[in-house]
């Protein structure tokens, strides 16, 4: 892997991830190394990976694509319409955990509880398959790290 591949991955996926790499670490560590649904949470998840969907796109759209190559370009358009989608979806999802999760926490509503746990499923899931989907996007449009 190059250098600048290296670099992009790690400010357009990874820095976004930290605070949720971060948080499940500090709720491992302090249930005693103890691994559940509740280590990592999918409100935290679903922002990092809208953040990290917006950051994809922001940098598809400023990536330089040859002008004759018109593949390419509606390649282009269609991921960052992709990616676009995938992070307002991943919005979405945030409030409405945060939002479940404060129904069950001050109204004590039991099916709030089952609500929040899908929606985290959700955003789990959806995470296994977009960032692959990111690197794969990175190394296809040979995307850089623009550190101006």
């Amino acid at each position: 892997m190059k250098t600048a591949s290296k670099s992009w991955l790690v400010v357009h996926i990874f820095y976004p991830i930290l605070a949720f790499l971060l948080e499940g670490f500090i709720r491992f560590v302090s249930s005693k190394f103890t691994f559940s649904m509740n280590t990592f949470s999918g409100s935290t998840l679903a922002m990092s990976q809208g953040l990290f969907c917006i950051f994809v796109s922001q940098s598809l759209l400023n990536a330089k694509i040859i002008l004759d190559d018109e593949d390419k370009k509606q390649s282009r358009i269609m991921w960052v319409t992709v990616f676009t989608s995938v992070a307002i979806v991943c919005f979405v999802l945030f409030g409405l955990i945060v939002f479940s999760s404060t129904l069950f926490d001050y109204h004590d509503i039991q099916v709030a509880k089952e609500i929040k746990k899908s929606f985290e499923i959700v955003v789990f899931i959806s995470f296994v398959f977009v960032l692959p989907m990111a690197t794969r996007i990175q190394s296809s449009f040979d995307l850089r790290t623009n550190l101006k």
